[in-house]
């Protein structure tokens, strides 16, 4: 069995194998002429014989049962884009569940403390310095006017 298949694959990258298949197959299917397993000589620029008869047909051919290494990469691209979609619905999802939340909690910071109690809240965070003091009282009051429902 091993000796059979050391012989088709050297007969399939012969000489003979593509004399075989440009002239004897080839024509009578219409495919263009194919060269030896390597490139070499004044044929290096026809396709290879190893690879025949994929590399002959026409694009599409095989209507996507033969993937070709660009086609690979168009795949690859189109994986990518949809793994960025995809990143991008899931991020859009977890804003909007931060705004929902968010709105809960002003909500809930409106009816715990009411007007007035600016400086309280500020001072249960001892830590902040005069100007993040200044901004949280600032949030603090614009939570109060907002009226978000969800």
């Amino acid at each position: 069995m091993y000796s059979v298949v050391l012989r088709q694959s050297f007969i399939r990258q012969s000489a003979h194998f593509r004399f075989y298949i440009t002239y004897e197959i080839g024509e009578q299917l219409g495919l263009p002429p194919v060269r030896v397993a390597k490139a070499r000589g004044p044929e290096k620029d026809l396709p290879s014989c190893a690879h025949w008869p994929h590399n002959v047909r026409p694009t599409g051919y095989y209507k996507g049962a033969f993937i070709t290494p660009e086609d690979q990469d168009r795949a690859s691209d189109i994986e990518a884009e949809a793994d960025r979609r995809a990143t991008q619905a899931n991020l859009e999802k977890e804003r909007s569940a931060a705004l929902i939340a968010l709105a809960a909690a002003v909500r809930h910071f409106r009816r715990v403390w009411p007007d007035g109690t600016d400086e309280t809240v500020a001072n249960i965070m001892p830590s902040l310095d005069r100007t993040d003091r200044r901004r949280l009282i600032a949030f603090l009051r614009a939570c109060r006017d907002l009226d978000i429902e969800v």
